[in-house]
């Protein structure tokens, strides 16, 4: 499958429990960000595509999303995590300044986990909040959350500008 979507990621210890039990571990490729990674990217759209759905997502602006756009595109191997969210790990960490940080979390959110680091979609709100140092949201999915759930292992992710 393949996937075009701006997210970040989130997760927690239990993440490693969690991995497909083949063992693989999700891994990235993206272009190196641009050293500017300072221009506004409040409502900036990205295309999200896994098989054959295309969706979208709106970015949020803080640092870690400027970041984060900075890299695009970017593609991620992403596995279904505690049955509500699609994570996968990023090629480098991105900036996750503490005043960003947070632990709780809503269906449809793009965010990403500073320890992994990693990129996750949430799909569902289920479980307990993340626990810390807590996540950035990057963006939120602006349409069919449906194409995130019942994935069977993997899927590669591709988060791309709509523009």
């Amino acid at each position: 499958m393949s996937l075009t979507l701006a997210v970040s990621a989130c997760g927690n210890d239990a993440a490693e429990e969690n991995r497909p039990s083949s063992g693989a571990k999700p891994s990235a490729t993206a272009q190196a960000p641009s050293p500017a990674g300072t221009e506004s990217v409040n409502g900036v759209k990205v295309s999200v595509r896994i098989g054959d759905t295309t969706t979208q997502a709106t970015l949020t602006d803080n640092a870690t999303a400027r970041a984060f756009a900075a890299t695009l595109p970017v593609t991620v191997q992403m596995s279904d995590m505690l049955e509500r969210e699609l994570y996968g790990s990023l090629p480098q960490p991105l900036p996750a300044p503490g005043s960003d940080r947070q632990t709780d979390y809503q269906a449809g959110q793009l965010v990403y986990w500073p320890p992994g680091p990693g990129l996750a979609v949430y799909y569902k709100h289920a479980g307990p909040p993340v626990p810390g140092p807590g996540m950035v949201v990057l963006g939120t999915i602006d349409e069919d959350l449906d194409a995130f759930t019942g994935l069977d292992g993997t899927a590669q992710v591709t988060i791309a500008r709509a523009d």
